[in-house]
């Protein structure tokens, strides 16, 4: 494979050209440009395909070709995680339940052999 370190050469080699690949046409104008096809394209894996979801016409004009749900039942994503970006605004008392249950479980089990252990000792 050659290997091109001329820049003026390696836009002569893609000026023009024009190829396909999986997610679509790759095009370079006379200048060696990308030519960019304004289009949002989604992954549909039941045809195991590309498909437009909206294509830009213009600078601010687009159409929406496919509605997709978002995973939030059909709403938008927030702009900010649910619990903020730094916890501040989720309670974190009701987190402290699993750790307090781990440790009070840890302790019974404890005392449950040492129980065990001075019962037996004791027959």
């Amino acid at each position: 494979m050659e290997v091109l370190r001329d820049g003026s050469a390696l836009k002569q080699r893609i000026a023009n050209c024009r190829f396909q690949l999986k997610s679509g046409w790759v095009e370079f104008n006379e200048f060696g440009e990308r030519v960019i096809d304004p289009s949002l394209l989604f992954f549909n894996p039941e045809t195991d395909d590309f498909e437009p979801a909206t294509v830009f016409d213009a600078p601010g004009n687009f159409s929406i070709q496919l509605r997709r749900p978002w995973f939030n039942q059909n709403a938008l994503p927030t702009n900010e995680p649910l619990c903020g970006y730094q916890a501040q605004k989720c309670d974190h008392q009701a987190d402290s339940t699993v750790p307090n249950v781990a440790i009070a479980s840890s302790i019974a089990a404890v005392l449950l052999v040492v129980s065990l252990f001075t019962y037996m000792g004791m027959q």
